[in-house]
């Protein structure tokens, strides 16, 4: 996933509330072990595999990698959808902070952004931009970022796991030591879905938008996770099971757009549209309205002060993340 598929991600939130949907109980194993697809990739020059997974407790395989920017999913076919990135930024903790949480954003039960020191370095920890995020502040000017994608397996504190990965990097962003040589076997892409990449926008307002489909398996869900037997409830309504399960993210090169896509293959995904939206929120207070976008019914769903337009359409439910006159556009190209 690209640096810009991303940014995205942190302003429209989708996969996260996939991920909580889908977490099933992880089991901590060798993340060398099980290969998503047969081609290799490059060593992340900042953090391993090992040290992510020693972090959060559980397998994650490096997926992208370079000196700074670097992808390491969770074990996706056994249901465990979470990732994390890194990457390099431009401005400062400050900026990013007004950024994100600016004087006039709605009020919140919970905060917008915690300051806080890691090694020594100004941060600020964003723990509901539609993501969970966490700027680190450099000696020399600029950002490194983490950004995790989904929620962790119960016990592991997203904040102090991400703080404990940012001090790992920060003598190896200085040139102070040496970056880690991870052992990463031959990596793996999820299958894809290409019917569903095709119903996506090329682009919007002129810029192009990137899109990356995974499938779901069959990999066992938490018997005690009452979200997760929600989601299971909506699909087995339909007799249906997470083979049947498509996921798209979509974003334009510039971060500005955020379009995902959640397809159950042959479903008449409007008749339980509802249960399958309030099953991803996961008893998160949610406030809906319903509105027209370029002709279209959809609700505008707002959770933690932020809203996603959402439409379903045929068995794939969309979740859009745009202001006017993106938006619009956006919904004159949907199907």
């Amino acid at each position: 996933m690209s640096s810009h598929l991303r940014r995205a991600a942190r302003v429209a939130g989708v996969t996260v509330v996939l991920a909580a949907t889908l977490a099933g109980t992880a089991v901590a194993q060798d993340p060398t072990d099980a290969a998503w697809s047969p081609e290799p990739v490059e060593p992340c020059g900042i953090l391993s595999a090992d040290e992510v997974s020693d972090v959060f407790g559980e397998a994650f395989q490096l997926m992208s990698g370079d000196p700074t920017d670097c992808g390491f999913d969770g074990d996706f076919p056994a249901g465990r959808f979470i990732s994390l990135f890194t990457d390099l930024d431009s401005g400062t903790v400050a900026e990013i902070r007004d950024l994100w949480c600016p004087a006039d954003r709605a009020p919140s039960d919970t905060p917008c952004a915690i300051d806080l020191q890691a090694a020594g370095r100004d941060a600020v920890y964003l723990p509901n931009a539609m993501g969970t995020l966490l700027y680190l502040g450099l000696d020399d000017g600029g950002l490194f970022s983490l950004q995790l994608v989904g929620d962790p397996i119960d016990g592991v504190d997203k904040q102090a796991a991400l703080v404990a990965l940012a001090e790992l990097t920060i003598p190896r962003l200085g040139g102070g030591s040496e970056a880690p040589d991870p052992s990463v076997g031959p990596a793996a892409s999820p299958a894809s879905d290409a019917s569903l990449e095709a119903l996506f926008p090329t682009e919007i307002g002129g810029v192009v938008v990137e899109v990356q489909t995974r499938v779901g398996s069959d990999g066992e869900l938490d018997p005690d996770d009452p979200t997760a037997q929600a989601f299971m409830e909506v699909l087995q309504a339909q007799a249906k099971t997470i083979d049947d399960l498509s996921v798209g993210i979509g974003g334009t090169t510039d971060g500005s757009v955020g379009i995902f896509a959640i397809r159950i293959a042959g479903s008449d995904i409007a008749a339980f549209g509802p249960d399958l939206l309030d099953a991803f929120v996961g008893g998160q207070e949610v406030t809906q309205e319903r509105v027209q976008v370029a002709g279209k019914d959809v609700i505008a769903a707002t959770v933690s002060g932020q809203t996603t337009h959402v439409y379903t359409n045929a068995d794939v439910m969309w979740l859009v993340y745009a202001t006017e006159p993106a938006l619009t556009e956006v919904f004159q190209k949907l199907p």
